[in-house]
């Protein structure tokens, strides 16, 4: 079984994803071949507890400007992979980038790192998840790198590869 074998709609946005009551967990059970599985436990904020697509990815260090350029940019079903480094400083997403997200028709974001107004993105209709929540707001000076591989959870997420999230965790298999 390839990848290529779970096909579907998630959420009208364009993300694509495998059938069945539990995708990651058919997708982890499936045995294809690179299917990597996230170990850190995440925290669904959006609505939305489904979702999935081709992986875009961008890196950052406290400072969300480069997040908001890349989610202005069409979307086209893709999930973004923030890798934060895990920080615990600042909160890395919130819900500016959940409307850019929405607006531009991005299927999913997943954040090494926190969010931040909690209760208004739990009745946002999109899928969001993170490590947690914090106060603070990040800098905003644009430092960062889109497009590259980042690696946490045991997880490389590559952008290109597919992702998918459920309520039983988040799944990356290669796209062949």
């Amino acid at each position: 079984m390839s990848a290529s074998d779970w096909t579907g709609t998630q959420d009208g946005r364009g993300g694509t994803g495998p059938p069945g009551p539990s995708k990651t967990g058919d997708l982890a059970d499936a045995r294809i071949r690179d299917v990597q599985v996230l170990s850190v436990q995440m925290t669904h904020f959006g609505a939305v507890r489904e979702f999935g697509g081709t992986v875009e990815t961008v890196e950052v260090d406290d400072d969300n400007a480069l997040v908001r350029r890349v989610l202005e940019g069409a979307g086209e079903g893709r999930v973004l992979v923030i890798d934060a480094h895990a920080t615990t400083r600042c909160a890395i997403s919130g819900p500016t980038h959940v409307e850019l997200a929405l607006e531009h028709g991005w299927s999913g974001i997943i954040v090494n790192g926190p969010i931040r107004y909690v209760r208004w993105l739990a009745g946002m209709p999109f899928g969001i998840m993170a490590l947690g929540s914090h106060p603070r707001q990040p800098a905003k000076t644009g430092a960062g790198v889109v497009g590259r591989p980042v690696r946490f959870g045991g997880v490389t997420f590559i952008p290109g590869s597919h992702l998918w999230a459920d309520d039983d965790g988040v799944v990356v298999v290669p796209w062949r």
